[in-house]
């Protein structure tokens, strides 16, 4: 499924609506066009495997869909919520992000906040593997993080002199730490990475952006995510993403990744099943290269998900390609979608959406 934020503060949803991930109280079903959240005054949105999260401007967060694992962090009961409730005991929350079934909030004092799954240790409490329905703070991660990022099974916060802590799953690498680790129940500080400006997580691999606009990428290989071109063999330490200069802002999904350059342009390399690379022609084989992504120029934000891409341009035009099975590029039409391999644009009528 898919979130999107308008420029005055509502929220929209499309895609998948198994467990009422979309927030619009409707009967579980899953919509192949936009249709808003009963919420206002949200400053930033995060989706995860079937749970959505809000941020509203007063700091406190929402949150709807599977409660499965207690990832909407609103009581002990474990109910999926098809409406917006509240994050309890979260406040002065500035960020928030989800990608598999827990969550991360970051407050304005610098603190890391999680609930949810805690299968690999991606809670970061040093905990054994416990799920938990109460919001908690990450331990180590002391006061001086500035921005978080949630891989589906690890977690990544970058710190004020630009080093990043890394926790939870470990089997392929992504925490860039030692490959003797497995897991990491604790924040651990990733070896030699220095003067980050941004992270992102996927399946089993993460990114990083330096502050000279060049790529460092490690965990997982198979689908050439890392983009190292490479014999797509996984990394325990950092390695150079080839081809990838003068970038801006970078968002990877399961096991494929989307980077913006200065100049608006974008490319994507990585898994390619579902035509999620945009690439035209597209043979939907893996591509261990970034190259640039087919009809798609001035781009101001980008979204990489799980099985889709999603581009936000100058004009407000959002466009979206790859699965879409579930309706969750947002085309309309009747289920199952068509999987689309270039880029489309999502039906957003009159609403415009909000520029990070």
């Amino acid at each position: 499924h898919t979130l999107a934020l308008t420029t005055g503060g509502l929220v929209l949803s499309w895609g998948l609506d198994t467990s009422g991930q979309l927030g619009d109280d409707s009967l579980l079903v899953s919509k192949s066009a936009p249709v808003f959240v009963a919420i206002n005054d949200i400053v930033a949105v995060a989706a995860g495997f079937e749970h959505s999260l809000a941020l509203g401007s007063s700091g406190l967060v929402y949150a709807w869909g599977s409660d499965a694992f207690g990832q909407l962090g609103n009581d002990s009961q474990l109910t999926n919520q098809a409406n917006p409730v509240l994050a309890q005991t979260v406040s002065n929350v500035i960020a928030i992000a989800t990608n598999g079934s827990y969550s991360l909030a970051l407050t304005s004092g610098g603190q890391v906040i999680s609930w949810g799954s805690d299968s690999y240790g991606q809670l970061g409490n040093g905990g054994t593997n416990t799920n938990t329905a109460i919001p908690s703070t990450v331990i180590g991660a002391q006061n001086n993080n500035v921005a978080i990022v949630a891989g589906v099974f690890s977690a990544m916060s970058l710190q004020a002199d630009g080093t990043v802590l890394a926790w939870g799953d470990n089997s392929s690498g992504q925490l860039g730490i030692s490959p003797t680790t497995p897991q990491q129940t604790a924040p651990a500080q990733i070896p030699n990475l220095q003067n980050i400006i941004a992270l992102s997580a996927g399946y089993q691999h993460s990114l990083a952006l330096k502050s000279d606009g060049t790529l460092l990428a490690w965990g997982r290989d198979v689908e050439g995510q890392l983009g190292d071109d490479a014999e797509l063999i996984q990394k325990f330490t950092p390695v150079s993403v080839q081809r990838a200069s003068g970038i801006t802002a970078i968002s990877s999904s399961y096991n494929h990744n989307l980077a913006l350059k200065a100049d608006g342009t974008l490319l994507s390399w990585g898994d390619n099943t579902n035509q999620q690379l945009g690439r035209v022609p597209n043979p939907l084989q893996p591509t261990s290269v970034p190259a640039a992504v087919t009809s798609t120029t001035e781009i101001s934000a980008i979204s990489a998900n799980s099985g889709h891409s999603i581009a936000l341009k100058a004009d407000g035009t959002l466009l979206a390609w790859g699965k879409n099975e579930y309706g969750q590029l947002g085309l309309g039409g009747s289920l199952p979608g068509t999987d689309q391999a270039t880029p489309m644009s999502v039906l957003l009528g009159t609403n415009r959406i909000r520029v990070p």
